[in-house]
């Protein structure tokens, strides 16, 4: 996972100037919230885990980058949230509604 988050690291900030210690947090939040769940296969990360864990790390600095997102929803401007992690993220985690199932 340390490799994922290194490489997503480094190709944000490649890709545009941002403050360091927000990509990090997010990086660092996202590894967190799928250890948690997750226990390291012996045979390391799968494609789709990985994919799952970046696009986690994305969203939480975007969410972060982009503070006072403000939507309007039928004339009421209200802050617009998007959930922790979506229906996609579950997916490829199978964490939430995607788990699998446990016997005993």
């Amino acid at each position: 996972m340390a490799d994922v988050v290194d490489k997503t690291a480094a190709a944000a900030r490649a890709a545009v100037a941002v403050d360091n210690a927000d990509l990090v947090l997010a990086c660092d939040a996202a590894e967190a919230y799928v250890r948690r769940y997750l226990a390291e296969p012996a045979a390391g990360w799968s494609a789709d885990q990985r994919l799952g864990a970046l696009l986690l790390a994305v969203g939480l600095f975007r969410d972060k980058a982009t503070p006072g997102v403000i939507e309007q929803y039928g004339g009421i401007e209200r802050a617009a949230y998007r959930r922790a992690t979506d229906i996609q993220i579950e997916q490829l985690l199978r964490i939430g509604r995607h788990a699998l199932p446990v016997i005993g």
